[in-house]
């Protein structure tokens, strides 16, 4: 449940799992859990997009331009993530371990969350998104690499600041996120080394943050489109806060 919330909702789900484990006592039953999760969120957001995603793949009957240059916008997106997590992995992972790290992490996100509400909301469409400003979007991805530090809440607020509008900004943050979760995936998956755990179990996790991450999904979308992420802002606040006291 927390997997699919907060990988969705722009409160950080890494910052989430950290305390969790941390404070709650939550020790995670192994990579192959961590796998089936990661799927399940993925499979919402190509469930909640698929007409999106078959009008833009759709393009390709009309020639290659419409699906390779989203492709591309995609790709350029992701760059930035993947080199800071190549580049400072050894100084990264120390993080997942530091509750009051995770703690300051929010409050920085609770500070961005906040800063958004007074952007100056624009109404350009994805179509409209050149390559520059989807590497801006990617750059705020990379920030978060860091525990506590909202993958969703960056791309969002860094494609409204570009100028896409609201839900437009959504969708490509949540589409963006599809090869990031799943490359996690498939980095994790190939540590597998076999399976004896409950399948019943495996399954209904599965299912759980499936329906948890549509769920996000829907309410992000109709916070974009009304008053902003300022309740999120708070929560980030008070979770940090709690954090760094605790």
């Amino acid at each position: 449940m927390v997997q699919g919330l907060t990988e969705f909702l722009p409160v950080s789900s890494s910052g989430h799992l950290v305390l969790a484990q941390k404070y709650l006592g939550i020790e995670p039953p192994g990579i192959v859990l961590e796998v089936a999760l990661h799927v399940a969120t993925a499979l919402a957001i190509v469930i909640y997009f698929r007409r999106r995603l078959r009008t833009i793949f759709a393009a390709s009957a009309r020639g290659p331009g419409g699906w390779l240059r989203f492709v591309g916008l995609v790709a350029v997106a992701s760059l930035p993530a993947a080199a800071v997590g190549i580049v400072l992995e050894d100084k990264i992972e120390p993080l997942f371990e530091s509750g009051r790290a995770v703690g300051a992490a929010l409050l920085f996100t609770a500070a961005v969350l906040v800063a958004s509400s007074f952007l100056k909301r624009r109404d350009a469409k994805l179509a409209a998104l050149g390559f520059a400003a989807a590497l801006a979007v990617g750059g705020a991805q990379a920030l978060a690499v860091a525990p506590g530090i909202s993958r969703s809440g960056m791309t969002i607020v860094a494609g409204l600041a570009v100028g896409l509008a609201g839900a437009e900004a959504a969708a490509f943050s949540f589409l963006l996120s599809v090869p990031a979760v799943l490359g996690a995936a498939f980095l994790e998956a190939g540590k597998i080394e076999g399976f004896e755990g409950n399948w019943a179990g495996l399954a209904l996790a599965a299912v759980v943050a499936f329906a948890a991450a549509l769920a996000a999904i829907y309410v992000v979308l109709a916070s974009v489109r009304g008053r902003g992420f300022g309740w999120f802002g708070a929560y980030c606040g008070a979770l940090g806060l709690s954090a760094l006291l605790i």
